[in-house]
């Protein structure tokens, strides 16, 4: 039977990949993906391929779905030229079998720290590297996420790049649906998630702020010099699963991101953090409609 037309665009790209393996004795694996991309063309790669592993939706996505790079396909290891096995198939140690490297996210443009490229006729969305929040290829990043720091090294022939490097020092809590890894600041502590999976939202978590006697006063963690009214054990931003600001937030435009600000202490409706219209059970609007008191009139 002849291949259809996105199953030939596939085979293209991945021939790309694979640096001319054997293409046909990729694609007829009968060990299915663990967990399987969704909304693809063709589930052609939806396959646990040997060395490669699940390469998901590398096809091509259905309309209003836009095929972008999956960085947790690949894996830290400090043993990068071994293999592992998944139900018999070896699997390059660089490679987690459990996450397609291509998905399909809903939209029409690139995520946060995703650029836009071509692979053959499909149009794409590749990572710009750990921690880069902008960028105009890979590892040549133009800003960078909360906890790295932009560094610029001079390749050899003069060309410039420039990575995002962390503090060395991983947030305490749980990297919880963020599209990268979070990592402590001197002074601000942990300022969490810019970038969320897809159907979650930045989100700001008033326990970040703590109250203290020394406002003015640090403390360490792990070496890290932190201000008394930070909570390193309580990210700045979080990932909330939804799409729109839950009640008691508001949508905050800035230059570097978007994310849900709180509207404050009792409010459960605000337009921006110094206008409440409404406020929780138990609290009071203030006559000028600014602020929620405790305790009704």
């Amino acid at each position: 039977m002849a291949a259809t037309r996105s199953q030939r665009t596939a085979v293209s790209a991945i021939w790309l990949f694979t640096c001319g393996l054997n293409v046909q004795s990729l694609i007829m694996s009968t060990v299915p993906c663990p967990n399987m991309a969704s909304n693809c063309i063709t589930d052609t790669f939806n396959a646990v391929i040997p060395n490669l592993g699940c390469l998901g939706c590398q096809g091509g996505c259905v309309d209003g779905y836009m095929m972008t790079n999956n960085p947790r396909h690949r894996r830290d290891t400090n043993d990068t030229s071994g293999h592992y096995t998944y139900r018999n198939v070896p699997i390059h140690n660089t490679v987690d079998v459990m996450e397609p490297q291509w998905v399909c996210v809903k939209g029409d443009h690139c995520l946060t720290g995703f650029f836009h490229t071509q692979m053959g006729p499909q149009s794409a969305c590749a990572w710009c590297g750990e921690g880069c929040s902008s960028c105009s290829s890979y590892n040549n990043c133009q800003s960078c996420f909360w906890g790295y720091n932009m560094v610029r090294h001079t390749l050899p022939g003069g060309k410039q790049t420039a990575v995002c490097k962390p503090s060395g020092v991983k947030c305490p809590s749980k990297n919880t649906h963020c599209s990268y890894t979070m990592y402590v600041r001197s002074s601000v502590g942990c300022l969490g998630c810019m970038s969320c999976d897809e159907g979650y939202l930045p989100t700001f978590n008033h326990l970040y702020y703590r109250a203290t006697t020394d406002p003015h006063g640090t403390y360490t963690f792990n070496n890290i010099t932190i201000k008394n009214n930070r909570d390193v054990n309580e990210p700045r931003l979080v990932c909330v699963k939804g799409l729109n600001c839950r009640d008691g937030w508001f949508r905050k435009d800035t230059q570097r991101s978007s994310f849900c600000d709180w509207c404050g202490e009792g409010c459960s409706r605000c337009t921006d953090n110094t206008s409440c219209s409404k406020c929780d059970p138990g609290y009071t609007l203030s006559q000028n409609g600014t602020v929620c008191t405790a305790g009704s009139t």
